[in-house]
């Protein structure tokens, strides 16, 4: 399956089909691969290690190029997960990915949360104009 615009082939964000991956991990692969997906993108590694879900990727004949991380696995805390920052490289080339995505900037606490009426999007500008180096640091 690709995309009629760019030609480049379509892919499918595992967090989607998050609940049938962890009722059945081969199966949702294989049926994502029959409805003509060719590559994914984790977030997350639905409760395997890196080279279980390599496999199990590539049993079902996908490629993932691409994993969503937390900001905070970018920290490394010598933690053996995914809050390392060489977990997350291990994981990266195990997975063969291409690409990381932070999905979310640090959103500093003196920003506060959403307001109430507040759409979602003018509160991530609101806070967005609040940040600096100093919220990076203290990551």
């Amino acid at each position: 399956m690709t995309s009629p615009t760019t030609g480049r082939p379509l892919g499918v964000q595992l967090f989607s089909v998050l609940a049938e991956l962890h009722a059945d991990l081969h199966a949702t692969l294989a049926g994502l691969r029959e409805l003509g997906f060719t590559h994914v993108e984790t977030a997350g590694l639905v409760g395997r290690t890196p080279r279980m879900l390599r496999e199990a990727l590539d049993r079902a004949g996908l490629g993932c190029t691409s994993a969503h991380v937390a900001l905070e696995s970018l920290v490394p805390t010598g933690e053996p997960d995914l809050r390392s920052l060489d977990a997350v490289i291990d994981m990266a080339g195990v997975l063969g990915l291409e690409r990381l995505v932070v999905p979310i900037f640090p959103l500093p606490a003196r920003a506060g949360g959403q307001r109430e009426g507040e759409h979602i999007l003018a509160y991530f500008f609101r806070a967005a104009q609040m940040i600096d180096a100093d919220d990076w640091r203290a990551l």
